[in-house]
């Protein structure tokens, strides 16, 4: 016996220096239609120039085959730029742009046919060569249109990054579209129900991991916050022992060095924690992420009396955690200012004050995504939420 799903196509476009991006798109869906596609009766598909058009000719340009090969008969437009902007075709200074320019005809005919999605990769090239001044400037413009075209863009550092980003940024928009379409024409794929999947994990497991990861998350921002305070106090305290010698009478230059290597050493030692803990701390947070919006992705599926509950308790855990993390920003980015601010009086402390910078920049860079990540997830939960109160108050008619 098969049964009916709807199936909403995602369109993909990019320059061709964000193949790693690509592929994390692909993992992302594949996750998504095994969480949250089964419990809405959909399932998303993924166009893309290098599975869905062909070698061919035009008499134009070739953007006119991936064009004609792709049609605009999808739900969803994702466009990511890093570096480059692309080839020029001949409507638009790139296929992405020309590719983006086309959704925006799409949504302007009709803003319930499509919704679209764009992404900025901010992390910084390998190498110089990497870097085209022509291609920053068409970048900038870009941009900038966006905002005038009243377009709302994220932006990501990495790819584990832009996974956490879609996982909760795909779910929002194709609810959206499935709201908005239940009264329209949509097509209707018949599947079987007795195809074999592959081993999942089920709602109890990714709720076990979620508040496990996110208690190691937490666990290890607190030694890092511990850490910061005490090796303050301490560089604090080398520092007036430092100028109280310096100041002496006759003073022994022997014993000055000597405090600076111990200095140095203390900050190499706190430099070597944070190596340790940044990694645990910020590879626990988006695994936790990664299992919360798989369980608010199922919870449509094993609703209960006690879903409601649940749920309150998942965005209560991630709100005290939301709550804490600007204060946390705010130290750590005064404490960076502070170690920016050492003098270079000697070496072991000029290099020991390099490494530590790179660290803390680290740290905040990671900091900051991890509440920009926590905003997304906790508003997905909210929503999820309000809609699980208002179905029981309609039930209770």
């Amino acid at each position: 016996m098969a049964k009916q799903i709807t199936k909403y196509s995602i369109f993909l476009a990019s320059p061709s220096d964000l193949d790693d991006e690509r592929f994390a798109v692909e993992e992302v869906v594949s996750e998504l239609n095994l969480t949250y596609s089964p419990a809405n009766n959909i399932v998303i598909e993924l166009l893309k120039w290098e599975t869905h058009s062909a070698p061919g000719i035009s008499n134009l340009h070739p953007q006119k085959i991936i064009n004609q090969d792709i049609g605009m008969d999808y739900d969803l437009f994702l466009g990511m730029i890093w570096n480059r902007f692309g080839t020029k075709t001949d409507e638009a200074e790139s296929g992405t742009q020309e590719e983006f320019n086309n959704a925006i005809k799409k949504f302007n005919s009709d803003n319930n046919s499509v919704q679209i999605l764009f992404y900025f990769k901010n992390a910084v090239p390998k190498t110089m060569k990497e870097i085209n001044p022509e291609e920053l400037i068409k970048i900038r413009d870009f941009k900038k249109s966006l905002n005038e075209k009243k377009l709302l863009y994220s932006e990501f550092n990495s790819v584990d990054d832009f996974k956490s980003s879609l996982r909760i940024h795909l779910p929002k928009r194709l609810t959206s579209l499935i709201e908005n379409q239940k009264n329209g024409i949509v097509e209707i794929l018949p599947i079987a129900n007795n195809i074999v999947e592959e081993k999942e994990l089920g709602i109890l497991d990714y709720s076990d991991m979620y508040e496990s990861l996110l208690g190691d998350s937490t666990a290890s921002l607190n030694k890092i916050t511990e850490y910061t305070g005490a090796i303050a106090k301490e560089l604090e305290e080398k520092a007036k022992e430092i100028t109280r010698i310096s100041l002496a009478p006759n003073a022994n230059k022997f014993s000055i060095n000597e405090i600076m290597k111990r200095t140095a050493k203390l900050m190499n030692d706190y430099s070597n924690r944070l190596e340790t803990e940044n990694p645990i701390f910020y590879n626990s947070f988006e695994e936790a992420i990664k299992a919360g919006t798989s369980i608010i992705n199922l919870t449509d599926e094993f609703y209960t009396d006690n879903t409601i509950n649940d749920l309150e308790e998942a965005k209560n855990a991630i709100i005290i955690l939301r709550r804490n993390t600007p204060n946390a920003i705010k130290e750590m980015t005064g404490f960076y200012t502070s170690v920016k601010e050492l003098p270079r009086i000697q070496v072991d402390i000029n290099q020991a004050k390099k490494m530590l910078m790179i660290q803390l920049e680290d740290l905040i860079l990671k900091l900051e995504k991890s509440l920009e990540l926590m905003i997304d997830f906790s508003d997905a939960i909210s929503s999820k939420i309000d809609k699980f109160k208002l179905l029981n108050e309609k039930n209770n008619l």
